[in-house]
């Protein structure tokens, strides 16, 4: 890391920077070439940005570099993961942590708007030069970005941080490269798997029979991929059985070894996917314990067993046996996998044309047996039987028949406790689902205006009674008489008052529960007279009714305390307990339509008849089911449409 320029290592002698300038150049020349190396050799990303910010940071004269990989993140979308540091000093992990830190603090704007730039980080030293952060964006095919690099260097103004910023992207354009270059190898890779497909079908192309067929196969299998064994076996009943094995003719199939194989494969067979075990227990996620006995066995062997289909079923399996230490490649195994499904219809068309003449002609019959009776000549005869069955059992099966309606509790005590007149709403008692008595005081309105009067017009009236009593003694019974009536009106007043007084109490006219109404935060403010302060009622499931929306279309057919064959006229359930399907019984509808959800509906109430539940409470809803009679299923469907049609054309006629 010496290469990198230090930060005391500005100023010095003209004689000194043309020196370092030439180090740097040459420096720079061969960090280029090692760069350019390293893309031919197409390493991995974490080691391609090592060598990038390295000779960023040689180009510019950096004193510190980063690089960072872009990741989804939750909050702000992305997250920088430190991918390489280059500090060249002997700093602690701590001092190294807080660069690494102020280095993303510094990236993450530039990542948040896409830009380059070139952050100002501290003030000028004593030779007048600037610190800057020149960060640059590295981005994938689709303009993504995927990386960060960040270099610290100082310079004297922000324009020739501006002019350094520009040779790091000149260097940052290696990235491009870099992406091409592994493009290129992966579509290599592609074309060389679908060239090995093709010479794999050439290997047994010729062969005379399966048995032929699938040697050539392993041979040529073994040859190209560097295996160890190449080994096929087809399914016969529900197992797979050994039928060709690389370099090798003549095996016995109850040898420990044959056993072994097919044991192996039957499990790729049981599970239909690849099966890969390698020795240090890496491989697939699925069951491998037969590979795995196999591996240990053949002192840690590679194996990869790949399913062979045809239409969608499994017929063989391919399975590969590869020298100890040997570590398959996704591009080899997917080539691998490509060409067992491409080769599979092949091989299982020559095993079908080698199999015993009296096994094809078994099955010859046995096809034929399938196109008599079978759906391939008896279809149009079975569609009809099924047509006709249909239409008899439509037209003559009769299931009850039912209107359907939504419903909601309601309860049978409800009551709507209003305003008495225009006032201040004092005080409230109680809230909506609270519980309360009899006689209990719910709200109260302001009546203190109401009561002094009721005690100015008392006193007056009681004045105006002395006054008249006194009249009378002195003689002027005209005047008393006039007191008394003026007394009297007092006292009429008087009462009115308290009237009022006793008004402003709303009292609870039963025990019950406060259904509607919440006012706690109303309390010292106007109400209007009849405005409605509380809807309270008994919440008594056995007291509950329902109450039934049903359509104008079905009302006709819906009669009071109907019954059909001695059932009860319907069932409900509630949206919280569908399960659950109760018995009405319809009490009374209202002969009075009105319009609901661009609909006229009646409403039809009905008591419940069987069990009531506990947890029912006013305004749970949920479907009704009435029972009208019983009617064929043809009729049930096509009613509506023939009422339509009925309809049309009389308006049409």
């Amino acid at each position: 890391m010496a290469t990198v320029i230090d930060s005391s290592q500005s100023g010095g002698s003209q004689e000194k920077q043309r020196q370092q300038q030439q180090q740097e150049a040459q420096t720079a020349l061969s960090r280029v070439g090692m760069l350019q190396k390293a893309i031919q050799n197409a390493p991995d990303l974490p080691q391609f940005l090592h060598e990038l910010i390295y000779l960023q940071a040689v180009t510019v004269a950096g004193t510190e570099a980063a690089a960072f990989l872009v990741r989804p993140g939750e909050q702000s979308g992305f997250l920088l993961e430190l991918q390489d540091h280059i500090r060249p000093d002997s700093s602690s992990p701590e001092q190294k942590d807080a660069a690494v830190q102020a280095f993303k603090e510094i990236a993450l704007p530039c990542v948040q708007q896409g830009k380059d730039g070139a952050i100002e980080v501290d003030a000028a030293d004593a030779s007048g030069e600037i610190q800057y952060c020149l960060v640059t964006l590295l981005r994938n095919e689709q303009n993504a970005i995927v990386a960060v690099t960040a270099v610290i260097t100082r310079c004297r103004d922000l324009q020739r941080a501006q002019q350094r910023l520009d040779s790091m992207r000149l260097v940052a354009g290696y990235f491009d490269i870099f992406l091409i270059r592994r493009k290129l190898e992966h579509v290599a890779v592609q074309a060389k798997t679908h060239q090995d497909v093709l010479q794999f079908s050439s290997s047994f192309a010729t062969a005379d029979g399966f048995t032929a067929a699938a040697m050539g196969l392993c041979n040529e299998l073994a040859t190209r991929t560097g295996a160890a064994r190449v080994s096929i076996g087809w399914q016969r009943f529900r197992n797979i059985r050994l039928k060709a094995m690389s370099h090798t003719e003549n095996f016995d199939r109850k040898q420990e070894l044959s056993v072994m194989i097919e044991k192996v494969m039957d499990e790729c067979a049981d599970q239909e996917g690849p099966v890969h075990y390698e020795a240090d227990g890496t491989g697939s996620e699925n069951i491998t314990r037969m590979a795995q006995q196999l591996s240990r066995a053949e002192g840690g062997a590679t194996i990869l067993s790949l399913p062979m289909r045809r239409s969608g079923d499994v017929k063989g399996v391919l399975s590969l046996e590869f020298h100890p230490g040997t570590k398959l490649n996704p591009a080899a195994m997917n080539g691998l996998v490509v060409a067992a499904e491409l080769l599979s219809p092949q091989l299982h068309d020559r095993y079908e044309v080698d199999r015993w003449w009296i096994t094809k002609t078994v099955l010859a019959v046995g096809n034929v047996g399938k196109m008599v009776v079978g759906p391939k000549h008896r279809l149009g005869v079975l569609i009809s039987m099924l047509v006709i069955g249909l239409i008899l059992f439509v037209c003559l099966y009769k299931p009850m028949y039912s209107v359907t309606a939504p419903f909601t509790f309601v309860s049978n005590d409800k009551r709507i406790m209003s305003a008495p007149y225009e006032g201040v709403l004092a005080k409230v008692h109680f809230k909506s689902g609270d519980s309360f008595k009899k006689g209990d005081v719910l709200a109260q309105m302001q009546t203190f205006d109401y009561e002094q009067q009721q005690i100015a017009k008392e006193r007056e009236a009681e004045g105006k009674f002395r006054e008249a009593s006194k009249l009378r003694g002195e003689g002027k019974i005209a005047d008393a008489i006039a007191s008394e009536i003026m007394g009297k009106a007092a006292e009429a007043y008087a009462l009115a008052y308290k009237s009022k007084v006793e008004q402003g109490r709303i009292v609870a006219p039963f025990d019950g529960q406060i259904l509607k109404g919440n006012l706690w935060d109303k309390q010292g403010t106007v109400i209007k007279m009849g405005d409605e302060v509380f809807t309270i009622g008994v919440v008594d499931p056995d007291a509950l009714e329902v109450e039934m929306l049903v359509h104008e279309r079905d009302i006709q057919e819906v009669t009071l305390a109907q019954k059909v064959n001695g059932k009860e006229t319907g069932e409900l359930a509630t949206t919280s307990l569908p399960d659950t399907k109760i018995p009405f019984e319809i009490i009374r509808k209202v002969p009075l339509s009105e319009s609901k959800d661009n609909k006229n509906v009646f409403r039809v109430y009905a008591k419940v008849t069987g069990p009531a539940s506990s947890d029912w409470l006013p305004g749970m809803a949920g479907e009704a089911k009435i029972n009208i009679e019983p009617r064929s299923l043809i009729w049930q469907g096509t009613h509506r449409f023939v009422d339509w049609v009925k309809m049309k054309a009389w308006t049409w006629l």
